[in-house]
């Protein structure tokens, strides 16, 4: 009994902190092993908040370099590549189909290659210094398995006939019919 009372005391306690994920008690260093059986918004999906962490720590960086917001094309580039990545995260959600969230999780991947690929100029141009691109790198990383990790179960739900469009559920394709 007391230490259920414990648990539900440290639950309430990390409720209140900040890492925890948004709208919702469970702490960011169990969210890894956490399955929700569904998410109620983009907002939800720890794949979404990892990137809109990343963009968020990206822009703070941008806006403590002189170099890099003096380098309009390198800042352009580097702002627009990392607000796509939660951007297409985000749209993915939107829609139905596993073939369609999968097509805008690919958009987000290879925005956050290009996230990482701009951060690996600023660092080799002299815009940022390498202490405070590694930690967003490694967040780029955390976020690229997420992504990876949903387009695995988007394949495996492909074949699901509750994404499958009635027409084509009970329908032979003509050319497998002998003539």
């Amino acid at each position: 009994m007391a230490a259920t009372a414990e648990h539900r005391k440290k639950r309430d306690e990390e409720k209140d902190s900040p890492g925890i994920l948004r709208e919702s008690w469970i702490p960011w260093r169990h969210a890894a092993c956490f399955i929700r059986v569904m998410a109620n918004s983009f907002r939800d999906m720890v794949t979404w908040q990892l990137a809109f962490e990343l963009k968020e720590k990206v822009i703070a960086l941008i806006s403590r370099s002189p170099g890099a917001k003096r380098d309009f094309g390198f800042r352009d580039q580097l702002t627009d590549a990392c607000k796509s990545v939660p951007s297409n995260i985000a749209e993915g959600y939107g829609r139905y189909r596993p073939a369609e969230i999968a097509r805008f999780l690919e958009f987000a991947a290879g925005s956050l290659d290009e996230t990482e690929n701009h951060l690996r100029d600023g660092v080799g141009s002299g815009y940022f210094i390498p202490e405070d691109v590694g930690p967003l790198i490694r967040l780029a990383a955390r976020c690229r398995t997420a992504i990876n990790r949903w387009q695995a179960y988007l394949q495996r739900a492909k074949h699901d006939t509750r994404f499958t469009p009635r027409s084509r559920r009970h329908h032979k394709n003509p050319r497998e019919e002998p003539s």
